[in-house]
């Protein structure tokens, strides 16, 4: 069961025992949110960086000056980085030849994690275009 996001987006559920029903609680916390301005390919981007700590802790930073309205050359530019800390059983490939990047993600928590972070990553980015598209329309009237 979820229980609302004002309850610090807390996972409750029931484990069995021999005797009695134990509370197992799952604490996603979401530590601190910090802002920033990347530059990328001269592109200025605000960013968002959220920490996810649970069994470990995974970082996402995610940004975009996107819509822009532009060709590709001139386009905007969207951002995604996950960083994990030490004890985060994490393994990456990446090839910029064939435009591929894999994660892999062992255990349990660290898969939580990642949910967490993709489901902040896009809801940040959804918000973000929105309010891009909203500033440039109110530029043009």
């Amino acid at each position: 069961m979820r229980t609302s996001s004002t309850q610090a987006d807390q996972w409750v559920g029931m484990t069995a025992s021999p005797n009695r029903a134990t509370p197992r609680i799952r604490y996603p916390l979401f530590m601190h949110q910090t802002y920033s301005v990347l530059t990328v390919d001269d592109n200025q981007i605000a960013a968002v960086t959220r920490e996810l700590v649970s069994a470990n802790t995974l970082r996402v930073t995610v940004g975009t000056n996107c819509p822009k309205a532009q060709g590709p050359e001139q386009g905007g530019r969207t951002v995604l980085v996950l960083e994990a800390d030490t004890g985060a059983d994490l393994t990456f490939e990446a090839s910029e030849r064939s435009k591929k990047v894999s994660l892999v993600f062992d255990g349990d928590s660290e898969c939580d994690s990642l949910i967490d972070a993709l489901e902040f990553a896009a809801s940040t980015l959804r918000t973000m275009q929105h309010a891009n598209r909203a500033a440039r329309r109110a530029a043009i009237a």
